[in-house]
């Protein structure tokens, strides 16, 4: 395995060749099977030596199968990632649990950092390490880097579970900006109307408070205020008893008066 003696690891891009014509160097690694995808990620040091390992995980059917935009950001955050084991002197090969705390704890807190992230970023660049490492593991036979440390019950599955000090402590879980009027009525029958995706009626639906928690929220989408800023809606049986003042009795005008008639009703001037 070729790996470089440099300092810092260059992320390259591969561009669309289109066809090969007189280019010899092309025709022949058509023939041997090799395939450049073009928007493939590569890394070469200063004197274009490539990062054998890092370069074939990114060949590998996973990445294949992955967006384009996922195999950039996963290319980023390797390169980092390579080159905070340079500085250090290791090769990836070589990196162990504490390495990739002290990578976090660089990435995200450390003041002599002048461009840290935030908890979000460095669970995406978390994401792309283990998934480097555990390809890793899996086909070139080297130790994990972050091995599951218990398993856990989710949903009736097992499912392995790293290390929670290599998570971000505090990341936003959404970050909704807007909905639009079509979205919004979509979410509102379904999640207070229990309607189907389709408009049709659930028929096991038996709704408590259906059409005030509609109304609720109908008035917070179309006057855009925060639930904090928006008036509060009681029940009745949630409002505080308030004593009821006696009911002051009942005074007729002087220039009118009761006047019993034939069917008992009737009013009549007073003369």
């Amino acid at each position: 395995m070729v790996e470089s003696d440099g300092e810092t690891w260059w992320l390259h891009f591969a561009q669309d060749s289109g066809p090969g014509g007189d280019d010899n160097l092309l025709a022949r690694a058509g023939r041997q099977g090799v395939r450049l995808d073009a928007g493939r990620p590569f890394f070469l040091d200063r004197g274009g030596v490539p990062h054998d390992a890092g370069n074939r995980f990114f060949a590998s059917g996973r990445m294949r199968n992955l967006t384009a935009g996922t195999n950039r950001k996963y290319a980023f955050a390797l390169r980092t990632w390579f080159n905070f084991l340079q500085t250090r002197g290791k090769k990836w090969s070589a990196a162990s649990e504490s390495d990739l705390f002290d990578y976090r704890f660089w990435r995200t807190s450390a003041s002599e950092n002048p461009r840290r992230i935030s908890g979000a970023t460095w669970q995406c660049d978390l994401a792309a390490v283990l998934a480097f490492h555990d390809w890793a593991s899996d086909r070139l036979g080297t130790d994990r880097l972050l091995p599951a440390v218990q398993k856990q019950a989710w949903a009736g599955k097992r499912a392995a579970v790293r290390d929670p000090r290599a998570r971000a402590s505090a990341i936003r879980a959404a970050d909704v900006k807007w909905l639009s009027p079509g979205a919004f009525r979509l979410w509102r029958d379904t999640g207070i109307h229990g309607k189907e995706p389709n408009g049709a009626e659930k028929t096991r639906w038996r709704p408590r408070s259906q059409t005030r928690d509609a109304a609720f929220v109908d008035g917070l989408y179309g006057t855009g205020c925060a639930y904090r800023s928006s008036p509060r809606y009681a029940s009745p049986s949630s409002r505080p008893r308030v004593p009821r003042k006696p009911t002051p009795p009942l005074v007729l005008l002087p220039a009118a008066q009761r006047v019993a008639g034939a069917d008992g009703t009737g009013w009549a001037a007073r003369r």
